[in-house]
């Protein structure tokens, strides 16, 4: 029961920040990811 309730809050809480997961399966498998690159052009 806690990791379900986990992966709730979790994406609650992305939600806040506005971010969105498509399925839990997207988040479980976000914990293999060392490295984040973020390009900040826009059009």
């Amino acid at each position: 029961m806690p990791t379900p309730t986990a992966l709730l809050v979790a994406s609650g809480r992305g939600a806040q920040l506005g971010v969105f997961i498509k399925g839990h399966q997207a988040l479980e498998s976000a914990r293999a990811i060392d490295t984040v690159v973020l390009d900040k052009t826009a059009p």
